[in-house]
Parts: structure tokens; sequence; C-alpha cells
């Protein structure tokens, strides 16, 4: 635990992904399975060194309805994720592979 307790508390961006590669490094091959869940979501475990030290103690880890889209939005904006898909064959009750 000393080691994810490193990458959360680092004081640094850089220092976070450090931490996160020494973690990789030295647990990868006895828990390779952990280590995978790790490195998919290691980007929004690093997230939180995005926000100043002096706020992060407030950065809550349960997030509403409203935040979770509002973050949706954010990851479209910055180019992470894809924009939505084309809502038009919902509205009108048809698989996208049905012809009209």
């Amino acid at each position: 635990m000393a080691h994810i307790y490193a990458v959360r508390d680092a004081p640094t961006l850089d220092a976070a992904r450090a931490a996160a590669d020494r973690f990789i490094n030295i647990y990868g091959r006895e828990y390779p399975a952990a280590v995978a869940c790790f490195t998919e979501d290691l980007d929004a475990l690093l997230a939180i060194h995005r926000v100043p030290v002096r706020h992060r103690i407030r950065v809550r880890t349960s997030i509403s309805d409203l935040e979770r889209h509002q973050l949706r939005l954010l990851r479209v904006e910055l180019g992470i994720d894809p924009p939505p898909a084309n809502t038009d064959d919902r509205k009108t009750n048809r698989p996208n592979n049905i012809a009209a």
C-alpha cells in the first residue's frame, strides 16, 4: 500500500508518474491482474495532480450525476473521449443496421 500512497500523495504529476512506474515495475510480475487494473485507470488516478495541492483535500471521491455528466462533456471537449453518437436512430426506435 505504501507504493499506492506514494502515487496518491506525490507533490507533482511527474513524481506521481514516477511512483506509478515503480509500482508497476515492482508488482507487475507477481500481481499482473492488479497492475493491469492500475495501469488501465492510471490517467484517472493521476487526475488529482492537476488540482492545486491546497485544494486536493477538498476533492471528493463520490460524484453526483450532474458532475459525472460535466466530466463526460469535459472529456469530449479535451478530446479524451469521442463525441456522443448521433441520436437520430434512437429517436425513431430503429436499430442502426435496419434500413428505413
